[in-house]
């Protein structure tokens, strides 16, 4: 030991010597900016310590604010230690602050070693002017430092996501280098990291309402003396700010026992144990800020939730119950982006909005309480310009105003169940058909009731019921009717699937009213046309009427209405599984759609009357959206329109190309898998779905 000591002190001579020597020696150099050392020393490595030195070799023009040593662990892809971050984050170090005067500077460390670890050690000098300068490295292999001590422990209780500070001696820079435990074992997350000072957090897993905690650094293991305290006491609602407020709007609840970061807790808003949360924003303790969530009660009782992973404590309900405010309209706006369009709803008090437009629900796109969106494309304009009702209700209160609504899109809505000539329930719409610039539609209200006709007019969106005809609808009992109009005369077709009869074909002259029965193609009862209840399809090319029906693999038939005669021109049309979905003409060509089973595969044919030619067209590019594998179509100039409920394509027989146009942007498409009944008038299409009475407009621009 004697040695051992007389060879260290002859070391910090030598050490001393050099110094003295190297500041006597710079005198003859040219003064620089910046500072510069020698080499780094490490004068002493003890069991629990190591102790280093360094030198000035020159002091600069500026003062030396900082000076000390950083070490790491050696590292052997970079012996040089040049790799220095910034501020020295990732690295051990001891600052021994301000250096005025003298070239040497020496400090024993305690921390941050690991016995048998090899580490390089560099000193550094900082200057009021931005320079960093550093002393060549040296390695040295680590005989260990101290073990941490806890001094204080502060606060001494707190609750879940508190943050501790923890002081004491021999812990770390480096926070990956610590790890505090609660309760023998429980880790905590440490923020931040000194030799002298730790902040962590109070684990939300802890449960131990007392416990100690333990620091372990690369030395070993201390305890604290003290016992920390969990605060598990419960919140007491003093009052709550404002009573009355809405969706967005921030509630401040006063009281006490409210320690605690806002991630751990809840403020719980109640009606009759239907529950929603508010987002905590701020938290004193005294005093916690919530955002109001979208509540669609009008009054709700108001607690607060302190929650972990083990544990959760609520307070009794505030004093007051908090009331929503009512909604209130203040302005409408139509917005366009292309064939979207939505209504943009201001005003106040919009939590949760349940919205009536246009006779018919819509769903709100409410993000805040002072406006809100909706597609209108499901409510009901009977005209371009029509006065519609907006109804809102929110939080269990509601406001209404009606409008002057203008309304235009490819797709629109001109009636429904509620809405229009069919509020009185006439029935089910068993034919539709287009003549003398208006629009036919028949009605079935029971077996033993005539047939009831509304007519519609097209330019003035004028309905009028028309007297019941002079049949009664057991004639055209449990079935879907084709219809054609030929010289001014409409042509019905109808199949009685429920009973062995043979179908019926009669002629209806709106200008009189005159009902007829006509002759019938001699279709079998079988007919898989009628038996999977769907229309006929037909369409009209001069004075005759064709039929495209399912028996016989899809046959074709012609009607003379001047010799009142049917004849069968073909058969076997169709592939396996595919139905006659619609039919129209263009320039004397007859052009029939059938869909498939599945609906993936859709073609049109076409028949020449005076060649007699079938012969298949084109296949459909894309499925045709359409459950019931029906279809309205007719033509307009030189093109053919093909429209179910949910969207529209064209055909162009010149370049034999299809198109698709548009969609229905309505909510409900995806309910119209039901019959639909329709008819054209000059571009546009007119369509009716038998089992909604949702009665729409398609225009084709």
């Amino acid at each position: 030991m004697i040695l051992k000591s007389a060879l260290r002190h002859w070391l910090l001579f030598l050490w001393l010597f050099c110094s003295l020597t190297a500041c006597r020696q710079e005198e003859a150099f040219e003064q620089r900016d910046y500072p510069r050392l020698r080499e780094t020393l490490v004068l002493a490595v003890e069991k629990a310590s190591a102790t280093f030195g360094g030198t000035v070799l020159s002091s600069g023009t500026s003062d030396i604010i900082d000076h000390g040593f950083i070490w790491r662990k050696a590292v052997s892809s970079q012996p040089d230690f040049k790799d220095i971050p910034e501020n020295f984050t990732a690295m051990e170090r001891i600052s021994l602050g301000s250096l005025r005067g003298g070239s040497a500077f020496q400090s024993t460390v305690s921390y941050g070693l690991e016995a048998g670890q090899s580490y390089s050690v560099r000193a550094y000098l900082k200057t009021k002017d931005g320079y960093t300068v550093y002393g060549q490295p040296v390695a040295f292999v680590s005989q260990g430092s101290a073990l941490p001590v806890i001094t204080q422990i502060q606060p001494e209780s707190a609750v879940w996501g508190d943050t501790l500070t923890i002081t004491g001696t021999n812990f770390s820079y480096l926070s990956e280098n610590i790890t505090v435990f609660f309760d023998e074992g429980l880790p905590a997350k440490v923020l931040s990291a000194t030799p002298t000072v730790i902040r962590c957090l109070v684990p939300e897993s802890l449960t131990k309402e007392e416990c100690k905690i333990s620091i372990k650094t690369v030395a070993g293991i201390a305890t604290s003396t003290a016992t920390f305290k969990l605060d598990t006491s419960r919140p007491i609602i003093a009052g709550i700010s404002p009573a009355l407020g809405t969706f967005g709007e921030t509630l401040t609840i006063t009281g006490k026992n409210f320690s605690g970061a806002p991630q751990y807790w809840r403020v719980v808003f109640d009606y009759n144990y239907y529950q929603i949360q508010g987002v905590v924003t701020d938290v004193n303790p005294t005093e916690i800020k919530a955002v109001v969530p979208a509540l669609d009660r009008r009054f709700s009782s108001v607690k607060l939730a302190r929650v972990s992973s083990s544990r959760t404590i609520v307070s009794d309900p505030a004093p007051d119950l908090f009331q929503m405010k009512p909604p209130k309209i203040a302005s409408v706006e139509l917005l366009s982006s292309g064939v979207s369009k939505w209504v943009k709803v201001t005003g106040s008090g919009f939590s949760k909005p349940a919205v009536t437009f246009a006779g018919v629900r819509a769903d709100a796109d409410a993000r805040v309480s002072t406006e809100f969106l909706f597609n209108p494309a499901d409510g009901v304009f009977p005209r371009p310009t029509s006065l519609v009702d907006l109804k809102v209700t929110s939080a269990e209160q509601e406001d209404s105003q009606r409008i002057s609504f203008t309304y235009t899109a490819p797709w629109v809505k001109r009636a429904n169940r509620d809405i229009g000539p069919f509020s009185g329930s006439p029935g089910t719409p068993i034919a539709a058909f287009a003549l003398q610039d208006n629009g036919y539609f028949l009605f079935s209200r029971d077996f033993y009731s005539p047939v009831q006709a509304y007519r519609y007019n097209p330019q003035l969106y004028d309905w009028q019921r028309l007297p019941d005809l002079p049949v009664m609808a057991g004639a055209f009992s449990g079935s879907n009717l084709g219809t054609v109009v030929i010289d001014d005369q409409a042509y019905i077709l109808s199949g009685k699937m429920y009973e062995s009869t043979p179908p019926t074909m009669w002629r209806y002259k709106p200008a009189t009213n005159e009902w007829k029965e006509v002759k019938a193609p001699g279709l079998p009862i079988t007919s898989n046309q009628y038996s999977n209840n769907r229309p006929y399809v037909m369409t009209g090319i001069g004075n005759k009427v064709y039929l495209l029906a399912g028996e016989e693999g899809g046959s074709l038939w012609e009607y003379s209405a001047v010799n009142d005669t049917w004849a069968r021109k073909r058969t076997n049309l169709l592939p396996a599984s595919s139905v006659f979905s619609g039919a129209f003409s263009v320039n004397g060509i007859l052009y029939g759609v059938s869909i498939g089973q599945n609906q993936d595969v859709a073609m049109l044919y076409s028949y020449n009357p005076a060649s007699d030619e079938w012969q298949l067209k084109t296949n459909f590019p894309f499925a045709i959206a359409n459950a019931t594998r029906q279809c309205t179509a007719y033509s307009s100039g030189q093109l053919g329109y093909i429209v179910s409920m949910q969207e529209t394509v064209s055909y162009d027989p010149a370049s034999n190309t299809i198109k698709r146009l548009l969609q229905n942007p309505g909510n409900s498409s995806n309910t119209y898998t039901n019959t639909i009944l329709g008819f054209s008038y000059q571009k546009n299409a007119y369509l009716l779905n038998a089992a909604y009475l949702d009665f729409w407009e398609v225009t084709h621009n």
